[in-house]
């Protein structure tokens, strides 16, 4: 008997010192996994990373690798950066793919959804590298406020070489990732991005569309506050993520990068995301909490520039309708001289086709004094008042009203949209109103970015592009 006790004892302790001995593993590099991939309190912030259900000293595949560039006399942040690139778990995707999808890199039945993204090892060109698109679903809570969870980091410090007087090589996309966050609060979005041309990372932004048809709504493309990111001097590499509040919903993300020479990157399909739940109504009964538009229509609401587009049985937006030549005179004017103005009355008519008994008199004839349009037709001078505004006038409206109305853009260094040709006279617009992030690209296919300047302006549109030239804060 006492032999046997003495052996159980033996045992005890001999468990207790493999746990204990996992527990001093995870202390002895965790906190730099953590703090190199920003994973604290999520699912990776566990001894399961390097150790089989967290619970055995026995290594994983991804924990054999960590171990190997240990016992070659790496630090623990010089042996996480070899392995990224390695597939520990011949699950098809990269160590540094899982941890970004928050799974393990060393489990092969845990890996992200979706067709996994080559690692590229040419030079950076034009074409975005294959995409992925991962589709996860989650219940997570409203959220009315960005707020990142922590800074973008880097993986490794920008490697710094100097700057030429421009090159025509596009930044990298290395990796783009949208994911549900820990919480099922948010989306969280993660880029690796490079320049290897010499003109160094100037700009990221992030930008967002609804649904339509399970495909992105090109009408409803838009950069939401807080999803750009500027980069100090001399940045040729950034390796970062945040996270995106969701309303319920399908939603759907893409990713642009440009360095100081003009040259833009696109990631090719965009990424989709679903957050289960009910939609909560808003201000105006056509634009609830969860309609992509919300938190802008309902800015200019607070501001008293919109009142709406009917007033029973319900108070309505109209968040699809096109507006209208005579509609944006009202939002152009009202967003130069404030929420209250009201044009003066004219000494006499200014266009052929806006008599004095037209509502929208007074308004096109200010529009043509102050100096924002130049009418539709010269011989006879026509304002076209029911012609339906296309983003490619938007782009003078708003720019002037945000540059003021005498704003000439240049012509620009790089013209990266493939449907605006080098002659047509809406090219320096677009691409001055997509620098400013007012308007984005509709589309990207395998002949590259597209503005659609023809295109109809939509009233949920107008609102965003107004609240962003104007700054006017959000609540949402």
């Amino acid at each position: 008997m006492s032999n046997r006790f003495a052996q159980a004892a033996a045992i005890g302790l001999v468990a207790t010192f493999f746990i204990s001995s996992v527990a001093l593993a995870k202390s002895s590099f965790m906190p730099t996994f953590n703090s190199l991939y920003n994973t604290t309190d999520t699912r990776l912030d566990d001894c399961a990373v390097c150790h089989p259900g967290g619970k055995t000293s026995r290594l994983d595949p991804y924990g054999q690798a960590f171990d190997a560039q240990r016992q070659a006399g790496k630090s623990v942040q010089d042996s996480l950066l070899a392995i990224e690139s390695l597939d520990s778990d011949g699950d098809g995707w990269t160590n540094i793919q899982e941890i970004r999808a928050l799974t393990f890199p060393g489990l092969p039945a845990d890996h992200p959804t979706g067709s996994p993204t080559p690692t590229p090892t040419a030079l950076p060109t034009n074409t975005p590298p294959p995409t992925v698109t991962p589709q996860p679903s989650g219940t997570p809570q409203p959220t009315s406020t960005f707020q990142p969870t922590a800074t973008p980091i880097s993986t490794q410090p920008p490697t710094n070489t100097p700057t030429p007087g421009g090159d025509n090589l596009a930044p990298q996309i290395l990796t783009f990732a949208v994911t549900p966050s820990f919480n099922l609060q948010a989306a969280r979005i993660s880029w690796d991005i490079r320049d290897a041309g010499g003109s160094h990372l100037r700009r990221l932004e992030i930008w967002r569309a609804a649904d339509a048809a399970g495909q992105p709504d090109p009408s409803t493309w838009h950069n939401p506050a807080g999803l750009a990111k500027t980069f100090p001097a001399e940045t040729d590499q950034d390796t970062g993520a945040v996270e995106h509040p969701m309303q319920p919903g399908v939603w759907w993300y893409r990713l642009h990068v440009v360095d100081h020479a003009g040259n833009w990157a696109f990631w090719g399909a965009p990424m989709k995301i679903v957050r289960e739940g009910a939609a909560e109504p808003g201000y105006f009964s056509d634009v609830p909490r969860n309609y992509w538009a919300n938190p802008y229509i309902e800015a200019l609401q607070r501001q008293g520039y919109v009142a709406g587009c009917r007033l029973t049985p319900d108070l309505a937006y109209c968040p699809t309708n096109t507006m209208t030549r005579s509609e944006s005179s009202v939002y152009i004017l009202r967003g130069d001289k404030g929420a209250g103005y009201t044009p003066p009355a004219p000494v006499a008519p200014v266009f052929a086709d806006v008599p004095a008994d037209r509502w929208d008199y007074e308004w096109a004839t200010a529009l043509w004094n102050e100096g924002y349009s130049k009418g539709c037709n010269p011989s006879p001078l026509n304002f076209c008042p029911g012609q339906p505004l296309t983003l490619a006038e938007a782009s003078v409206l708003f720019l002037r009203m945000s540059q003021g109305q005498d704003y000439l853009p240049p012509i620009p260094a790089k013209n990266p949209f493939v449907d605006l040709s080098s002659t047509a006279w809406n090219t320096k617009w677009m691409v001055a109103a997509f620098e400013a992030g007012l308007i984005g690209p509709c589309r990207s296919d395998a002949q590259g970015p597209q503005m659609c300047p023809d295109a109809p302006l939509t009233r949920a549109m107008a609102a965003y592009i107004m609240t962003r030239a104007k700054g006017i804060a959000l609540l949402n």
